[in-house]
């Protein structure tokens, strides 16, 4: 019985709607939420705007696949407790010549930096197979990687993490790095930062190594596994 009650909790019912707004199809369900509610891509990015590193799968009208949160339309902010920078807004903009505006720190405004979350579809140029690597392996393709401005590889406990982290821009704000420690992410590097560690990851690790004598390798491909069971070539090694 139990068993039976698993398997269909797996997949809902055709035409089910969103949990949260009763109103729009399913599209997401979170692994780590508690009921793994299935809900619209609004929905599902609105409750989970602080909550990035959460593992989440979409729906793709059979079953349920896994994915990145940067595909929902989260992002991480720094700099303004978690909101969007207002300075980044404004240079989100376009030249009358039709390219990106571009400020004094090299920013580009993006389209996307507040994502309507009405379609999927308006990011998915953004995205391309882990296959269109020459490093992969063939039959590793995992879950799509993601490219453009601002993308960054943040391991949590939770899992390896692709993901948009937008510095603040304002005038006087400190460099990205020391943001990056405000917001409780640890840079690996002082300039170009494209990976980044949360406190809660190496908390964890210093643990895992103290009481289970657990070598950096070995955690390490923990994970990958959490991020892609199926696929943990595909995650990248940092």
């Amino acid at each position: 019985m139990y068993v039976d009650r698993m398997l269909v909790n797996d997949a809902p019912n055709a035409g089910a709607q969103c949990q949260s707004c009763k109103t729009r199809e399913i599209a997401w369900r979170c692994l780590d939420c508690l009921g793994m509610k299935d809900q619209c891509t609004d929905c599902f990015r609105d409750h989970h705007r602080f909550l990035p590193f959460h593992r989440l799968q979409q729906w793709s009208g059979s079953y349920f696949q896994p994915a990145w949160m940067c595909q929902v339309g989260v992002e991480i902010h720094l700099g303004h407790g978690g909101n969007a920078c207002p300075t980044r807004r404004q240079c989100a903009g376009s030249d009358p010549d039709g390219t990106e505006a571009q400020d004094g720190r090299g920013y580009h405004g993006a389209a996307d930096d507040e994502p309507d979350g009405g379609d999927v579809d308006d990011i998915e140029g953004e995205w391309v197979d882990e296959d269109d690597d020459d490093d992969e392996d063939d039959e590793d393709y995992g879950l799509p990687k993601l490219k453009g401005e601002d993308v960054c590889v943040v391991v949590d406990k939770s899992g390896v993490h692709r993901i948009r982290v937008r510095p603040c821009v304002c005038n006087g704000c400190p460099p990205t790095d020391l943001q990056c420690l405000d917001m409780g992410l640890f840079p690996a590097s002082l300039r170009r930062i494209k990976t980044l560690f949360t406190f809660a990851v190496l908390d964890d690790f210093r643990m895992d190594n103290l009481e289970c004598k657990t070598s950096g390798l070995n955690y390490y491909n923990k994970l990958r596994r959490l991020t892609s069971n199926e696929f943990p070539r595909s995650v990248p090694v940092c």
